[in-house]
C-alpha cells in the first residue's frame, strides 16, 4: 500500500485496498504456508468447522444438574446465562432477566 499514490477521495482509497486484497490474497505465495500457496489456496483447502455441540451432562455439574431438568437464571448484565457449564449469549436486552432454562440430553436446551 506504500507504494501507491496517495488516494484523493475515499473512494480511490477503497480500490487500492480491493487491489491490495486481492494481490496479498490470491496472486503472492505466502511464504509461511506449506509449497507457499496463496492464503485463498490454504483457506479453500480448509474444511470448515462444525459448530460446538456441548455433551449431554450425565455427571452433575456444578449446580447439581444432571440428565432431564430445568432451571432458572438471571442473564449477566452482558447478556449471557450459563446452564449446564455451557455459556449461551442470548443478548443484551435480556441482561439481568430470568431465563426458564428446559433441557434433555436427547435434545438442545429450549431457552425461554
Amino acid at each position: 500500500m506504500d507504494k501507491q499514490p496517495l488516494a484523493a477521495t475515499l473512494e480511490q482509497l477503497q480500490e487500492q485496498v480491493d487491489a491490495f486484497d486481492k494481490l496479498y490474497n490470491t496472486e503472492r505465495p505466502h511464504q509461511g504456508l506449506p509449497g507457499r500457496i496463496t492464503p485463498r489456496q490454504a483457506w479453500d483447502a480448509t474444511p470448515a468447522a462444525e459448530p460446538p455441540h456441548p455433551k449431554p451432562a450425565t455427571a452433575p455439574t456444578r449446580d447439581g444438574t444432571r440428565g432431564i431438568g430445568q432451571a432458572t437464571r438471571t442473564a449477566y448484565p452482558n447478556g449471557r446465562v450459563t446452564i449446564n457449564s455451557v455459556v449461551y449469549m442470548i443478548g443484551r436486552p435480556y441482561a439481568r432477566q430470568a431465563i426458564h432454562a428446559l433441557w434433555d440430553p436427547r435434545d438442545n436446551p429450549v431457552l425461554r
